[in-house]
């Protein structure tokens, strides 16, 4: 069977407990942080999804699909986006990383099929909700949330990881609370 080669997905679904409001649709660029992160995922991958409840992300435009497992944390959307997916290589990407940039992803995506052999590939930390998932992976993803899992690292146990040594990790900052929002907005 021949999958396409490339999609793209961002994890909206969490619930910004810590920021105090949906960090999803903090103003990065002029518009809201999600969007510039799908953008940037579209633009490498060729298409996006958000992964979350389709009444809080419609109105951007873009295909939303809601967690097959809601209040199952963000592994649950990387089993939601491979379930759903068509692609081989699939980038899922949280949306609260602003720091990302269109040519780091394209890096993790070009790492990725050039190692065919991996099931994931991440960049160093690891960094799993910036990632590079084979179709493949869905299994072993799907069977560790059913016993459980809610670690994403924890569930990698039966795939095979790469993982990338990237140095800029200002890329990888990940917004929880209004600090770290203060701290990425004002350098």
């Amino acid at each position: 069977m021949f999958l396409p080669p490339r999609a793209g997905f961002v994890l909206v679904g969490g619930a910004s407990s810590r920021m105090g409001a949906n960090k999803a649709f903090l103003t990065l660029h002029d518009r809201p942080m999600a969007l510039h992160v799908a953008e940037m995922v579209a633009d490498v991958a060729g298409n996006v999804t958000l992964i979350g409840p389709p009444a809080v992300y419609g109105h951007l435009g873009l295909l939303v699909v809601p967690d097959q497992r809601s209040g199952c944390g963000p592994l649950a959307g990387i089993e939601t986006a491979l379930g759903l997916t068509t692609a081989d290589f699939n980038l899922i990407v949280a949306c609260d990383l602003p720091g990302l940039s269109a040519q780091l992803l394209k890096v993790i995506f070009e790492a990725a099929e050039a190692h065919p052999d991996a099931d994931v590939t991440m960049p160093a930390g690891p960094e799993p909700l910036c990632a590079v998932y084979r179709s493949r992976a869905h299994t072993a993803i799907r069977d560790a949330l059913d016993q459980g899992t809610r670690k994403i690292t924890d569930a990698f146990a039966k795939l095979r990881l790469q993982v990338l040594p990237i140095t800029d990790i200002r890329a990888f900052a990940n917004i929880n609370t209004p600090g770290d929002w203060r701290r990425y907005t004002q350098g």
